[in-house]
């Protein structure tokens, strides 16, 4: 039989009970929050949902931002953005006025004082609607009109200067990209022209625009960038209205070598787009731009200049080497079959016979689009020869 429990034994064990609870508050003491720290954690529970989203995307936006400045490439492109601006802004006072560039100027004084005549057969056919109406905006707010077609210019020449380093990152890499912006931001007619009130360095940033859009749209194939590249493309072409060409020389590219997409989204909205708009206002206001340009050609207008006048110009833009380069640069992409440089190359050369044959007087501001592309094409020259004078130097070293 088992022994009985005393009440002193009782006594004992409630004893060894509590003694042993005092020894584990002293070893692991309670956990007290102070109230300071209470209200904090309280607060941070209250904290609205959409609060909570601004937060987070504060913190992406912070942790972008350092990433994006501890690459050494991303430095050395705002070092040459910043410069771009600089050199610009030196000879921002140099004042020079050209006759289109007067009309041009005057709408947008205009529109300022009759916003209805944003809606006319003069300021939507006159061309140069996209920069003047820049310009326009910035009159509002400067009361001086070459000032404002100063900045509408210095606008364009930096989105230009930016795109121009994520297009040649998107077609390659950082190094590229850096490269394509630095002879593109101290080229010398590129920087004269990019702060004059006149559309040609606006229309040289729109090719940089048009490319980006469509390797984008290549990459992606999302409905985003179809609609987005038929977009650039009407705003090309409302910058000034021989960038129809550049549309046709799209075409050109999807049928040589995108055939099997043309009838299919996104690449039919990208084209398709552009190419309604262009009816639609050729009966509202009975008048074919896509006509006009091909008949051009047609009737060799350019002839009357002589042969290879436009050429001639591409010397005084490029320079005798870097021209060089270029002609370098397209048999390499073809050589190599480099798919993503076909398109620079279609338009390189669909302007230059476009220029060549089909515009009479040609000035090297209209020539100057043809910057764009080309500097691609240079780019990926200097990166060729520097890839195989690097093999050739270590094999020289074993």
């Amino acid at each position: 039989m088992g022994k009985e429990e005393t009440p002193l034994d009782i006594e004992e064990m409630k004893d060894l009970e509590q003694e042993s609870l005092d020894l584990d508050e002293s070893i692991n003491p309670p956990i007290t929050m102070p109230l300071e720290t209470a209200s904090v954690v309280e607060s941070e529970e209250e904290i609205s949902p959409k609060k909570r989203t601004q937060i987070t995307w504060q913190n992406k936006i912070k942790q972008k931002t350092i990433s994006f400045l501890k690459n050494p490439w991303n430095l050395g492109f705002l070092v040459v953005l910043f410069l771009g601006i600089a050199i610009r802004l030196k000879y921002f006072n140099m004042e020079s006025i050209w006759n289109d560039a007067a009309v041009h100027l005057w709408y947008a004084i205009k529109v300022t004082k009759e916003p209805l005549f944003i809606f006319s057969r003069d300021y939507l056919l006159g061309d140069h609607v996209v920069p003047q109406t820049i310009t326009a905006v910035y009159y509002l707010f400067t009361k001086n009109v070459f000032l404002a077609g100063k900045l509408m210019a210095l606008t364009y020449s930096v989105i230009g200067i930016i795109f121009m380093y994520l297009l040649g990152t998107e077609i390659k890499n950082k190094k590229f990209g850096l490269i394509a912006t630095i002879l593109f931001t101290f080229n010398h007619l590129f920087w004269f022209y990019g702060v004059r009130p006149l559309a040609d360095a606006p229309l040289t940033v729109m090719v940089v625009l048009i490319i980006y859009s469509v390797v984008k749209l290549e990459k992606t194939k999302s409905l985003f960038w179809g609609i987005t590249t038929g977009a650039v493309f009407l705003l090309s072409m409302a910058t000034k209205q021989q960038a129809i060409v550049f549309l046709f020389a799209y075409l050109i590219y999807l049928v040589l070598t995108k055939k099997f997409l043309l009838l299919k989204n996104p690449v039919l909205i990208s084209y398709a787009g552009p190419l309604g708009l262009i009816v639609l206002v050729s009966l509202i206001f009975k008048s074919n731009f896509l006509v006009k340009a091909i008949m051009r050609v047609v009737t060799l207008a350019g002839s009357k200049d002589g042969f290879l006048y436009a050429y001639n110009h591409l010397v005084w833009i490029f320079g005798g080497k870097l021209l060089i380069l270029v002609v370098v640069g397209i048999l390499l992409i073809l050589l190599f079959k480099k798919k993503e440089f076909y398109f620079s190359i279609i338009l390189f050369l669909t302007y230059g016979i476009y220029l060549e044959l089909g515009v009479n007087t040609v000035e090297d501001r209209i020539v100057m689009p043809l910057l764009s592309a080309g500097l691609l094409l240079v780019t990926f020259a200097l990166f060729e020869i520097s890839s195989y004078i690097s093999i050739i130097s270590k094999n020289k070293k074993f």
